[in-house]
């Protein structure tokens, strides 16, 4: 696991409280990276680490843009009330940070 990437994102969207391994790929050492819900930010966060140690296929012109890992914000489990209702779904991830 990077050190680098976790500090980012114990940086931007919180304390990481578990960590996956992938121990299946031959080509890449990817491990993923989950963050709780809070109360000011209602969703889970996972975060690849790994994914930017081998360059993707990028568009002419973006080929800065050819390392990088990946993010999703999975909205958490709501009160009984909110059920039904996914506030979040509309709002950006907080830890929407280039990575």
């Amino acid at each position: 696991m990077n050190p680098e990437i976790m500090a980012h994102v114990e940086g931007y969207a919180g304390p990481v409280s578990a960590v996956i391994h992938e121990t299946g790929s031959q080509f890449a050492d990817v491990d993923i990276l989950h963050v709780l819900p809070t109360a000011r930010r209602r969703f889970h966060v996972l975060v690849t680490s790994g994914l930017s140690g081998r360059p993707m296929n990028a568009p002419r012109g973006c080929e800065d843009c050819r390392y990088g890992e990946l993010y999703l914000c999975l909205h958490g489990l709501a009160a009984s009330s909110e059920r039904g209702h996914c506030g979040s779904s509309q709002k950006k991830c907080d830890s929407e940070k280039t990575l």
